[in-house]
C-alpha cells in the first residue's frame, strides 16, 4: 500500500441520478481537471451499455481508482 495522498475528483461532480447521467460528461471535463483520478459514478440507466461506456472510459486515459455503485 502506498503512502502517497491521490487527489481524486467524483465523477459526481459533474453528473447526477437521475437527470444528468451521460457518461460523455466525464470525457468532456475529466481531462481539464488537475486531479490524480476519478471516483466514478456508477449509475443504474449505465447498465445496458457497461461495455461500451467502460470502452470508452478506458480509451480516455483517465484514471479510476474509485467506484460507487
Amino acid at each position: 500500500m502506498s503512502n502517497s495522498i491521490q487527489l481524486l475528483c467524483s465523477t459526481g461532480a459533474f453528473s447526477r441520478f437521475p437527470d444528468l447521467t451521460d457518461y460523455r460528461s466525464i470525457l468532456t471535463f475529466g481531462p481539464n481537471l488537475e486531479v490524480d483520478g476519478f471516483e466514478l459514478m456508477f449509475y443504474p440507466d449505465w447498465t445496458a451499455e457497461i461495455e461500451h461506456i467502460a470502452s470508452e472510459l478506458l480509451k480516455s486515459g483517465l484514471k479510476f481508482p474509485a467506484i460507487q455503485i
